[in-house]
């Protein structure tokens, strides 16, 4: 399995709260989709008495159609209220529904940000226990710059990505199933041609991904980098203004930020050319959709107020695969920085305890040491090679060297 998968064994835990979240986010993008749906009555029946002069008929409005079941929904079954003229029913179904879509984003929203912060507080608890357990070796391999780029930058990303960028997916993804609904409910030959343009998307977002999760590895190592260098300068200033390097430790950092913005430029420029080239596909698409749409009209196969429905649910698709585009590309990035987070995890401890250790819980004669040896990671030379120490309770030793 994928380092990056691994998030998925401290979300199960809060697989409960993942789900009604789900369903909360579900109930929300239904509502919206049904505010959707009342622009048919409103053109079709409200605007059209207003202009036309025509009379209220007596047929039953027609709201939505379930294609499987075809199953229909009329606007009196939605008449809640007391609500008697159709733009009163419409009136009130529209703030009714805006309402209690705000509520249910709220509730998801939040649920979501408190999984999402309860998984990164777990997951770096966890890593910085894993630090502190390791050896003296492991920080003569790993910076302390990288280590805190580890622990703070790194999960940062995590965060963003299983709080807020996840909340905006849900959302987003929900938002497109009601809203193909909607369109394929008004005319399924103009959903079927505006399907026809996903591969056009789908494609070149999925290679900007790729791009972007390689700058963004590149990235955080330069930031590790940075911060490597800024705790060398900090902590050993008293050496860097005894020999006078400043102008040396301020050339170094100068080309580490150098080497941090070119890369961050580089993911700005494939970042930035997504958004544009979605509008662009999206104002060709619309061209061709009205064209379409005025034959029919003009030949009685469609209403006015249908290509309204049509026309605002094709708009608010937009907007949930434009951003999914930037969605992918952020969670392309905290799975570089997951990757990172738990690359460091699986570090194995040098030093561990054996397995049936015996757990001393008072001291009670002596401290012995049998053939001890000893060398930093950076010689080979021993400091200390085969010492044998006895410190018996109560005597106080030095080793002077």
């Amino acid at each position: 399995m994928h380092r990056s998968w691994r998030i998925l064994d401290y979300v199960k835990p809060y697989l409960p709260i993942l789900i009604l979240a789900f369903l909360l986010m579900g109930v929300a993008a239904c509502f919206e989709g049904l505010r959707i749906l009342l622009l048919r009555p409103i053109f079709d029946e409200i605007l059209a008495n207003v202009f036309f002069r025509a009379g209220a008929g007596s047929a039953r409005i027609e709201i939505f159609t379930f294609p499987l079941t075809g199953r229909h929904i009329y606007l009196d079954q939605l008449n809640f209220f007391s609500a008697k003229e159709t733009w009163q029913i419409v009136g009130c179904l529209i703030v009714a529904t805006a309402f209690l879509k705000g509520i249910c984003e709220y509730l998801s929203t939040y649920l979501l940000n408190f999984m999402g912060q309860s998984v990164v507080m777990t997951l770096r608890n966890r890593l910085y226990s894993k630090i502190l357990n390791q050896s003296s070796s492991f920080f003569y391999s790993h910076s302390t710059g990288r280590l805190i780029s580890r622990v703070t930058n790194d999960v940062e990303r995590i965060q963003f990505a299983s709080s807020t960028n996840l909340a905006d997916a849900l959302k987003q993804g929900l938002n497109l199933l009601v809203f193909l609904s909607i369109i394929f409910y008004a005319d399924w030959r103009l959903a079927l041609g505006s399907i026809l343009i996903v591969p056009i998307i789908v494609l070149p977002s999925k290679y900007f991904g790729k791009l972007i999760r390689r700058t963004s590895r590149s990235s955080q190592d330069k930031l590790g980098e940075i911060s490597e260098i800024l705790q060398e300068t900090i902590t050993g200033h008293r050496i860097v203004k005894a020999f006078g390097m400043e102008e040396f430790e301020r050339s170094k950092f100068k080309q580490a930020t150098k080497r941090l913005a070119k890369i961050n430029l580089n993911w700005i420029r494939v970042h930035s050319v997504a958004s544009p080239y979605m509008d662009l596909i999206a104002a060709i698409t619309i061209s061709l959709m009205l064209y379409y749409s005025q034959q029919r009209i003009l030949s009685g196969q469609m209403t006015t107020g249908k290509f309204v429905v049509f026309m605002g649910g094709l708009i608010q698709l937009y907007e949930p695969v434009r951003r999914m585009s930037g969605i992918y590309n952020s969670f392309q990035q905290a799975r570089g920085a997951t990757s990172k987070v738990f690359e460091l995890m699986e570090e194995q401890t040098e030093i561990v305890e054996k397995p049936r250790a015996v757990r001393i819980t008072q001291f009670d004669r002596e401290v012995e040491f049998r053939n001890v040896s000893f060398n930093y990671n950076d010689t080979r030379l021993p400091v200390l090679q085969d010492v044998n120490l006895t410190i018996r309770r109560g005597e106080v030793v030095a080793l002077v060297g």
